[in-house]
């Protein structure tokens, strides 16, 4: 008998809860060459590409601005051959940020540097995460992990690492990501897609 595990909505099966891992944001000059191949070839897709080896992505314009319906029905259009597929949208700032404290000169300093997205998290540090995520999961049908190190595909190599480290037996990356970062990517088992 499977465990259940009682909400409001009434009990589920923890067998059947998803833990979904992918990237925030589709839109980075510096993933060409990276993530995705360079020289862009002709009607290149960046959201279709990265739906083939995740199974959520995070939107980040719609931090800016709600999106328009019909963007919002073209990217999922654009995911289509990915049926396990599900965005995430990161919340409008006017629910986030918009208050009366000031960041602090360390935290502008980070952030115009790029450092705060400038990091490749290890194999060790990522499992410190994993107890985090399945009592997350214990508790919701989905639990959906986004990586925000976005700078050089940092954050695709860490969302690989994750499910790998999470359990997933086969887990495939853009050949570019691995010539990238095939040194913390292969001793994991993780491949390329031929």
């Amino acid at each position: 008998m499977a465990a259940c595990v009682a909400t409001r909505r009434g009990c589920y099966d923890m067998d059947t809860a998803v833990v979904r891992v992918g990237v925030a944001g589709w839109d980075y000059r510096d993933w060409w060459g990276v993530v995705y191949p360079l020289p862009r070839p002709r009607g290149f897709d960046s959201l279709t590409y990265l739906a083939r080896y995740f199974d959520t992505i995070e939107i980040n314009s719609t931090f800016y601005r709600p999106p328009a319906p019909k963007a919002a029905a073209g990217w999922a259009v654009r995911v289509a051959s990915n049926p396990r597929f599900k965005f995430t949208a990161k919340l409008w700032q006017r629910f986030t940020h918009e208050r009366d404290t000031p960041w602090a000169a360390t935290d502008v300093d980070q952030v115009t540097a790029g450092q705060r997205y400038d990091y490749l998290y290890s194999a060790a540090e990522l499992k410190s995460w994993l107890d985090r995520i399945h009592e997350v999961a214990k508790r919701t049908r989905e639990t959906y992990v986004i990586t925000n190190n976005h700078y050089r595909g940092q954050a695709a190599t860490n969302a690989a690492m994750l499910r790998k480290l999470g359990g997933e037996d086969v887990v495939l990356v853009p050949p570019e990501l691995l010539d990238a970062y095939g040194a913390v990517l292969a001793p994991l088992g993780i491949g390329a897609e031929s």
